[in-house]
């Protein structure tokens, strides 16, 4: 175990825009550069990425990433599980009489913030009652505090895996909205998290589905603590490495903890 280079990939270090876009296409994926575009200049560096991919296939013995960003990589990866320390996420499920609705945004175009606001602004329209709770510009231990009170986070619409702050919401005791596409991203059926698009009207019929129904709601929450116990334990992440450094299979594939 001497010596061992391990490459973590997650999220545009290796992604190109002309390539992914195109399998977006192919394999009905959420586009997740499109708004990126809105926000000039572009961030996207094709060549760096390429550069980085050629490096890390060179000299690591061993790549962690998703499928969605390895388009560009031409060897075998692991799955990488982002790992939590799940003591740091207090969990309750606080069965607020007035549903709480979070939405914790890092960059609203990216996240896709306009059109989530817009569909619960439908859905105020439609005569539903909930807390609307937009958390921006503060500490994780302040947003944590919030997750742990609310009853729904919706994360983003334009991503295809449950990334930080779904994984956050499940940990903390909410039901979890977000872009997602389980089957192509090879994640677990039991994944509680719940598929949005990038459309107002779908994602407020989603709301209404759960806010008709608020057993569905405290059944999410339960399932998504066990789930992020389950696959995202940092300490089950971190001996599932170590345990892929020792044996170093010839192939990788999509490897599952």
């Amino acid at each position: 175990m001497d010596n061992t280079i391990i490459s973590i990939f997650v999220g545009c270090d290796i992604r190109d825009k002309s390539t992914f876009s195109y399998y977006t296409s192919k394999y009905h994926l959420n586009d997740i550069c499109r708004p990126c575009q809105e926000i000039p200049p572009p961030k996207c560096d094709p060549r760096r990425a390429r550069r980085v991919v050629r490096g890390a296939e060179r000299y690591s013995d061993i790549i962690l990433t998703v499928p969605d960003i390895a388009f560009l990589l031409t060897k075998p990866f692991y799955y990488f599980w982002l790992p939590m320390e799940l003591e740091r996420y207090p969990f309750q499920i606080p069965k607020n009489r007035v549903p709480r609705i979070i939405h914790a945004p890092s960059d609203r175009v990216l996240k896709g913030t306009d059109l989530i606001l817009k569909s619960m602004e439908k859905l105020r329209e439609s005569g539903y009652q909930f807390q609307e709770v937009l958390l921006e510009k503060m500490s994780n231990r302040e947003v944590l505090e919030y997750l742990s009170e609310g009853d729904i986070v919706i994360a983003e619409c334009y991503s295809n895996i449950t990334a930080k702050l779904p994984l956050e919401g499940m940990a903390c005791g909410c039901a979890v909205l977000c872009g997602l596409n389980k089957e192509f991203m090879g994640l677990p059926e039991e994944c509680p998290a719940i598929t949005i698009e990038p459309d107002p009207d779908q994602i407020c019929r989603t709301l209404k589905a759960l806010l008709d129904h608020p057993e569905r709601i405290y059944d999410l929450a339960k399932q998504g603590r066990d789930y992020v116990e389950k696959y995202h334990d940092s300490s089950k992440v971190v001996k599932q490495i170590t345990r892929w450094i020792k044996d170093r299979p010839t192939e990788i594939g999509r490897a599952h903890v």
